[in-house]
């Protein structure tokens, strides 16, 4: 039905508006909720994907700082960092395996303690930042440091470049950057990150 536009001042112009506000309702009312399992459905505030899809594993590059894009869409509190170890660590440099956020400059808004021996075992680690961090929206990095002998194996889905499809540099989704790194950086400079083909899961709440 094709309600007329009301007008002001004209009989019965409230009843018009009254009923095209009922209309839109209606059609707000019938829209299909979002498709898919969301992160918030499991009380985080965004991931890299669907953690059933991480059906993968691979290590990560000691020295290396491996990062993961995500997209906070409203401002929020970010407490935690969140991966899988697929396969633990093996003598793990003490003081040198660290989760890190930053933000889309690339300057870290947050770090968790050492992580090298909460990385010798499997499962999923929950990361605490040492101070939460008031997110406003918009992109930010999870990133993720391991040094040892040998870096633990972290969950992922299917290697494949285009996971980097109609991206790069500052705006690449999964890429690496550093060298020989042994605390996670305060800062990196996004246009000159590494593009990597490891679409790594990786969350925060």
């Amino acid at each position: 039905m094709v309600l007329p536009n009301p007008v002001i001042g004209s009989q019965p112009w409230g009843a018009v508006l009254n009923a095209r506000l009922d209309d839109l309702q209606s059609q707000i009312d019938q829209r299909p909720v979002q498709a898919g399992w969301q992160a918030t459905d499991q009380g985080l505030l965004v991931w890299t994907y669907d953690v059933s899809a991480a059906v993968n594993s691979s290590a990560l590059t000691a020295g290396v700082l491996a990062v993961a894009r995500v997209v906070l869409r409203r401002a929020a509190t970010i407490s935690n960092l969140y991966m899988n170890v697929a396969t633990g660590g093996v003598t793990l440099t003490a003081g040198q395996n660290f989760g890190a956020l930053y933000d889309a400059a690339g300057t870290r808004v947050g770090v968790t303690a050492d992580q090298s021996a909460s990385w010798t075992s499997v499962g999923l680690k929950t990361m605490a930042l040492t101070v939460p961090y008031n997110a406003l929206a918009g992109y930010y990095w999870i990133a993720m440091l391991a040094n040892g002998a040998t870096p633990p194996s972290l969950s992922r889905g299917s290697i494949i470049a285009a996971v980097n499809a109609g991206a790069s540099g500052a705006t690449l989704r999964y890429a690496q950057t550093g060298a020989a790194l042994t605390t996670a950086p305060a800062s990196f400079v996004p246009a000159g990150l590494t593009a990597s083909s490891l679409p790594w899961w990786m969350a925060v709440s």
